[in-house]
């Protein structure tokens, strides 16, 4: 059965109610606030989207370096520019975008 967990996430019956004070308190939560609670918190994670575009600028050959951050779905902070100096490969270029993000990551 599939279930809306990371793969990570590994349940066990022992994390199941024993009591019956505690089969009580379940039964008056409703299965859909469960598990609405585990995702909105599992999806609370800020998530960075990083790219270069070798050369993009036809006129003056610089690269194009663009980042996104988003917490849950919601865009937080995102930029995308011309690279300050000319890169000799896509490689750099890509490691100069890396650096533009992790610089705003710290």
């Amino acid at each position: 059965m599939t279930v809306p967990f990371a793969a990570h996430f590994k349940l066990s019956t022992d994390m199941s109610p024993k009591t019956d004070e505690e089969m009580e308190h379940m039964s008056s939560i409703p299965y859909s606030s469960v598990v609405g609670s585990i995702m909105a918190k599992m999806s609370d994670t800020v998530v960075g989207y990083v790219d270069s575009h070798f050369a993009g600028d036809l006129d003056k050959k610089r690269s194009l370096t663009g980042y996104l951050f988003t917490l849950s779905v919601t865009a937080i902070s995102w930029k995308a520019t011309l690279q300050a100096i000319v890169a000799l490969s896509t490689i750099e270029a890509e490691y100069m975008a890396l650096a533009e993000a992790v610089k705003k990551v710290l």
